[in-house]
């Protein structure tokens, strides 16, 4: 037992009465025995030397066995506490060590991949700029060639705005011989009307004209019924116009008498 305990012992009892009390030829409560005896700074009881021990080196109290005993019992047991507490602080400690160090390489892993995807990243970009690099030259280069080529792409330009203004002006030109083309067409065409009036007229006059029962005596009966629905131009291949007749028969008779001028059987 420390020598703070024993004084907090002391102080909780007030009990500076007994500090130092000899009492003279008292009975010890250990071992009965009669003499000088000590009074235990604990329990007030009395004790003997041999029963009894000093408390430290600079204080005379004394304490008795039983006293002592108990005191380093609550010791142990409080060292015990003590020792389960730091055992379960230190175990506590190791996991979280442990877990630690887990996390640590984990993240080291995660470190590792990072750095690589970081060298990589930075391999590629730096390939990337150089290529950039590369193509702002060759612009640059295109660009100068461009710039020295300006003169004769616009002398080049304005060769192709004089002659699309010469073009304009053709077209122009030949936009006017249109108007005047489909003026001399519309012309034509209502030209071509009159005309087509004009011989519907004369196929009118004709088919008025043809002489269709003089047809039945130089065709066979047959015929003449199919003349009878035919157009003009079979009448015309037929037989001749009105005044004509007469000549056509004269002319044909002696050569094709008794034939039918249209299937030519007798």
């Amino acid at each position: 037992m420390d020598e703070t305990g024993v004084k907090t012992k002391v102080q909780r009892k007030n009990s500076e009465l007994f500090n130092n009390t000899k009492l003279g030829k008292q009975i010890c409560h250990i071992c009965s025995e009669k003499g000088k005896m000590q009074s235990c700074i604990v329990c007030n009881k009395a004790s003997c030397s041999m029963h009894s021990m000093i408390v430290g080196i600079q204080n005379p109290n004394r304490i008795c066995d039983e006293c002592f005993r108990e005191e380093t019992l609550k010791s142990m047991s409080s060292i015990n506490n003590l020792h389960e507490q730091l055992s379960n602080e230190i175990s506590t400690l190791a996991d979280k060590r442990n877990s630690n160090t887990q996390t640590l390489n984990k993240s080291s892993g995660k470190i590792r991949n990072l750095q690589k995807e970081l060298q990589d990243k930075e391999a590629y970009y730096q390939k990337k700029i150089e290529d950039l690099k590369a193509k702002i030259e060759s612009t640059k280069a295109k660009t100068s060639s461009d710039l020295k080529a300006l003169p004769e792409i616009q002398k080049e330009t304005l060769n192709i705005e004089m002659q699309t203004e010469m073009t304009k002006k053709k077209l122009s030109e030949v936009n006017v011989n249109l108007i005047t083309a489909k003026a001399e067409v519309e012309i034509m065409v209502k030209e071509r009307t009159s005309l087509f009036a004009e011989l519907n007229e004369v196929t009118d006059f004709v088919r008025s004209q043809v002489p269709v029962k003089l047809l039945k005596q130089i065709i066979c009966n047959p015929c003449y019924q199919q003349v009878r629905h035919a157009f003009v131009q079979m009448f015309r291949l037929i037989v001749p116009i009105k005044d004509e007749v007469k000549a056509a028969n004269i002319k044909s008779a002696p050569n094709r008498k008794g034939v039918c001028t249209n299937c030519t059987t007798f």
